[in-house]
Parts: structure tokens; C-alpha cells; sequence
């Protein structure tokens, strides 16, 4: 299967537009796994975060019926976690550079239903997630999640597709106009 190339046709928006909202997210929770099918989506958030003054929650989800997290006692996945908030401690980082109050979040559980819950919790307005287009089976487990996520949100589900160019992050200069990188 062959990607399709981004449209020439200008009426159609370009995946890294500027978004237009009639009510803009003030709360966006971005499901992350630090995988290229991750990447693109963190991405799209942060410049939603960043052109709406949006707080952001990055979820880093451990699926517990994964065969080695199941086998592992309770210090071992503390540990996990542990090593994982290091892990993507960056993207806060990141966030800040462009003025946007990132909170990274690395919890356990079942990814459809924690993330639902987190969704929830935090009260958030948008939802995004990543994809690829890897085949039959990736597609399928998307469709799972998403098939079990967004009926339980009750809010907005963005999905980025992987192949999808890294959106430059916008800079204030000197005068404080906001500029695109």
C-alpha cells in the first residue's frame, strides 16, 4: 500500500495548518509510546497546546496483559515506571521551550480503558493519538483502541498518521510576534 501523497488542491488544509476551533481545547491529553507512530502526534499537540494556551498531559500507558509486565512483581513495574518517566522527561522540556505546561503521566493498566479514565479524570477537551499504516494487524489493534476509546470520552479524537513531517514549533521573537520556525 502506498501512502498518498499530501493534496496540491488548496482547499483541502494542510495536516500541520494552523487548527481553527470554534471552541479551542484547553485541556488536550496525548496518548504517547515514544514510537515513530507516537512522535508525530506529540507534535500536533503541542503546536494545539502551544496556539491555544492549551495545558497538555502526555500518557505514557504500561499494558498490564503485555506477557513480561504480567510476569513482573509489583517493584519491577514501579521500576518501570520509573525508568519511563526518565525516559520521556525531554518532552516537557520540549514543551516548555515553546511556553506550553506539559505534565508527562506513566501509569499501568489496560491502554483503552486507562486512557478513557484519564481522559475523564483530567477533565481534557481533546484527545490525540497516533497511527500507522504498518497493515492489516496494526490497523486492526488501532481500530480496537479507538473503537474502545472514543466512545467512552465523550470528547474529540484526533488521530495523526505517522508519515505525517514534524510540525516546526512556533518562536516570539524579540517584538513578540509569534513566528513560525
Amino acid at each position: 500500500m502506498v501512502p498518498k501523497e499530501p493534496s496540491a488542491d488548496p482547499s483541502v488544509p494542510s495536516p500541520t495548518a494552523p487548527h481553527t476551533y470554534s471552541v479551542p481545547p484547553r485541556r488536550i491529553l496525548v496518548g504517547y509510546e515514544g514510537d515513530d507512530r507516537s512522535g508525530p502526534a506529540w507534535h500536533v499537540a503541542l503546536e494545539i497546546a502551544q496556539q491555544h494556551g492549551s495545558d497538555l498531559w502526555v500518557l505514557h500507558l504500561i499494558d498490564l496483559l503485555h506477557d513480561a509486565v504480567a510476569r513482573m512483581n509489583e517493584s519491577e513495574r514501579a521500576s518501570m515506571v520509573r525508568v519511563n518517566l526518565e525516559r520521556f522527561q525531554p518532552l516537557v522540556a520540549e514543551g516548555a521551550e515553546v511556553g506550553v505546561r506539559a505534565t508527562l503521566l506513566v501509569e499501568l493498566g489496560h491502554p483503552a480503558e486507562r486512557l478513557a479514565a484519564k481522559c475523564s479524570e483530567l477533565k481534557a477537551d481533546l484527545v490525540v493519538l497516533g497511527t500507522t499504516q504498518h497493515g492489516a494487524l496494526v490497523n486492526w489493534l488501532v481500530e480496537e483502541v479507538s473503537a474502545k476509546v472514543v466512545p467512552k470520552v465523550h470528547v474529540p479524537v484526533l488521530l495523526v498518521p505517522s508519515h505525517l513531517a514534524r510540525p516546526k514549533p512556533h518562536t516570539s521573537g524579540q517584538d513578540g510576534a509569534v513566528r513560525r520556525g
